[in-house]
């Protein structure tokens, strides 16, 4: 229960990292580790968005082999997951719990006012129908919502912790900001793509517009 404030406030709160700046992030240190080795990344730790990236360039500077590498961020990505499904599953034994609390006082209101037939006074302060109301109100308003806000979020921080995941094993390898850049844009939808091959991530297209440029030839697409 102390940790309903946080829980709210991070349901509130934009995810740190978006999809297209992994894309970016990942380019941008297959060429930096390319042209000047795994040690150049250093430079990049500062900088990182969270620490599981930093403990991530980390691993890579340091000559890690990459199974272990692998090994280690994947068994972090697994314990945050399981940490926010517990929060989660709270949330939602919750979102349950509150209705029932309303039902009993209901049933409580109704056996008081059983005992209060011949006084119509209080019989009508006695019958307390409204705390079904308040449980169904409360948990539809305030809990599920907020649950199923974090749920969505916690999917969103999975994948892209694969993307970094992924991107960095790729850097370890060797691969070029090319093929690592294809390896990204793997994860994303169509129209997000489209935004970061446009080059302009921050400028929202249209669906329709997106669906028109994907059929079209190169030529048409320039225009």
């Amino acid at each position: 229960l102390f940790k309903l404030p946080i829980l709210y406030l991070q349901a509130i709160l934009p995810y740190p990292t978006r999809q297209e700046l992994v894309v970016v992030d990942m380019k941008r240190m297959a060429d930096k580790a390319r042209s000047g080795g795994l040690p150049a990344l250093t430079s990049e730790i500062p900088t990182a968005p969270n620490e599981f990236v930093r403990r991530g360039i980390k691993l890579l500077v340091a000559g890690t082999d990459s199974e272990i590498v692998r090994t280690i961020m994947e068994a972090e990505l697994s314990s945050s997951e399981t940490r926010h499904g517990s929060n989660t599953a709270f949330l939602d034994a919750l979102a349950g719990y509150l209705p029932t609390f309303g039902m009993l006082g209901t049933v409580l209101g109704i056996v008081q006012a059983m005992g209060n037939l011949d006084d119509m006074a209080a019989l009508g302060s006695a019958l307390a129908l409204l705390t079904t109301l308040y449980g169904v109100f409360f948990a539809n308003v305030f809990v599920l919502p907020i649950s199923g806000k974090l749920k969505t979020k916690n999917t969103v921080e999975a994948l892209v912790k694969g993307m970094y995941i992924d991107g960095m094993l790729a850097i370890q390898a060797g691969s070029t900001a090319d093929t690592i850049d294809k390896v990204m844009k793997s994860y994303v939808d169509e129209k997000m793509r489209a935004k970061i091959e446009g080059g302009k991530v921050g400028k929202k297209k249209t669906d329709k517009h997106i669906e028109c440029t994907t059929y079209m030839n190169p030529q048409d697409q320039e225009r």
